[in-house]
């Protein structure tokens, strides 16, 4: 029996229902956690962390947007964590944007006439390393923690089927994983030391094959309901099916592993 703590039970809770993914659900409980904990003072005044958003430009899209939309809600600084963070990101795109111009004009003054192809592809080259600036080398903050806590998870599931006979059964009934969470716990095992290697395969791919198979019936049901002979029957489950099978070809909205 696996130790029954905080990340063993939301893992449980993610098991418990619903049409998502569990690492899914734990994904969006994990980033719904993140967004205010990131306006904090304890976050967005540590120089490390600051460093990591000036790397990465400040968020990736999605988490600009929810970022921001966190720090406007009650119980916030009215958006200063928001701002001081990109305070240091806009300076630093100046910086780069005056440095890239001056270089353009140094080109430009030493051209005479027309522009030879060899000042043009110098152009070029500003252009691109000016364009490599912006984009930054580093991954979103956000989602670098989110996919660390993604892989811890995975991790105990993995350990608790390993360990766990009661778990199996609760896996066992449940709707399994979405496809890059599927792809990602099986590459996963292949590469860990599990007791029951075996058995974990077959019930992650018994219990993938069942949901498939389910999704598959829901959407021939949900199709049929276009026909004119099913027009006045009322509706199950089926009426979700888009929505079930774009969560379960991709997953969660902004997942990333």
């Amino acid at each position: 029996m696996v130790k029954k703590d905080i990340t063993t039970l939301d893992i449980l809770d993610a098991f418990e229902g619903g049409q998502l993914c569990p690492l899914c659900q734990l994904w969006i409980k994990s980033e719904e956690r993140l967004m205010p904990y990131l306006l904090t003072n304890e976050v967005n005044m540590d120089p490390d962390f600051r460093a990591k958003v000036i790397g990465a430009r400040g968020f990736c899209n999605r988490h600009m947007h929810l970022l921001y939309n966190t720090a406007y809600t009650p119980g916030t600084q009215d958006g200063l964590g928001y701002a001081l963070y990109m305070q240091d990101v806009i300076k630093l795109m100046l910086d780069k944007i005056q440095e890239t111009k001056s270089d353009i004009e140094e080109i430009m003054l030493k051209a005479s006439g027309m522009l030879s192809k060899k000042k043009v592809a110098k152009i070029k080259q500003t252009f691109n390393k000016l364009e490599n600036n912006f984009k930054g080398t580093d991954l979103c903050p956000a989602c670098e923690y989110l996919r660390q806590l993604d892989t811890m998870h995975t991790g105990t599931i993995i350990r608790m089927l390993d360990e766990d006979e009661e778990f199996r059964k609760i896996f066992l009934n449940s709707i399994g994983f979405c496809v890059p969470h599927f792809i990602s716990i099986i590459k996963i095992v292949s590469e860990t030391k599990v007791k029951n290697y075996e058995m974990i395969l077959k019930l992650l791919f018994d219990v993938e094959s069942k949901n498939i198979e389910r999704i598959q019936i829901l959407l021939t049901k949900f199709i049929k309901r276009f026909d004119w002979a099913y027009k006045q029957k009322s509706y199950g489950e089926e009426i979700e099916a888009n929505n079930i099978v774009k969560n379960f070809l991709k997953g969660v909205e902004g997942l990333k592993i």
